[in-house]
């Protein structure tokens, strides 16, 4: 008599088999299953298939032999529930197109915002460069203006300096006019005397 797996391996093979249906393969092989289990061992999965197999066709006797009305209260319980979540996902839906456009309509808002700040930065820019070009200007006239004031000092400076050259020269030439004159007198005053004494000498 072979062994029972347990419930753990029994329920992980079911779920195994389960995973191959819902892929589109309604009669799965043991050993389809098996690797989509990863693994395990042979009686195992033959016996825990055994019962799935029992299960899966009790349960489609189950729905061959439901009555009418109760198909017909299923398929109306059916209908109401997905009228219900597709109601509700459209709510959702539209509540979530209503926050899109209201968030996009702010993000525009934002952005026609910062586009009219950078055009009034960029005017300020513009008008800032525009002084500076102006100070520029401004500022290499003045250059050019205290250059040549540099100009005229520096030359007045070598005209003072001829001046005071020349106004020495003429003081050491007047200090030797005088010194000369002061000769000439002395001698005149010399020869006055003699004169005279020669001419008291003869009367």
């Amino acid at each position: 008599m072979s062994r029972k797996p347990s419930e753990d391996k029994i329920k992980k093979i079911h779920e195994a088999a389960d995973a191959i249906v819902a892929d589109g393969n309604e009669a799965p092989t043991n050993d389809e299953v098996r690797e989509k289990a990863g693994g395990g061992s042979i009686s195992d999965i033959s016996f825990a298939m055994r019962m799935w197999r029992d299960n899966r066709k009790k349960e489609d006797q189950d729905a061959i032999e439901m009555p009418p009305e109760l198909k017909s209260v299923g398929l109306r319980l059916v209908t109401q529930i997905w009228s219900h979540l597709n109601e509700d996902a459209n709510k959702r839906i539209e509540e979530a197109e209503k926050k899109a456009t209201t968030r996009t309509l702010e993000l525009e808002e934002e952005l026609k915002q910062c586009l009219t700040s950078m055009s009034e930065l960029e005017e300020r820019l513009n008008k800032t460069a525009a002084e500076l070009d102006s100070q520029k200007i401004k500022l290499s006239q003045t250059e050019s203006d205290c250059r040549n004031l540099e100009k005229q000092a520096h030359k007045h400076e070598l005209d003072k300096e001829k001046a005071l050259t020349k106004l020495e020269n003429a003081q050491e030439n007047e200090k030797s006019l005088k010194e000369q004159l002061s000769m000439l007198q002395k001698e005149l005053l010399t020869v006055a005397r003699s004169a005279a004494t020669k001419k008291a000498s003869k009367s």
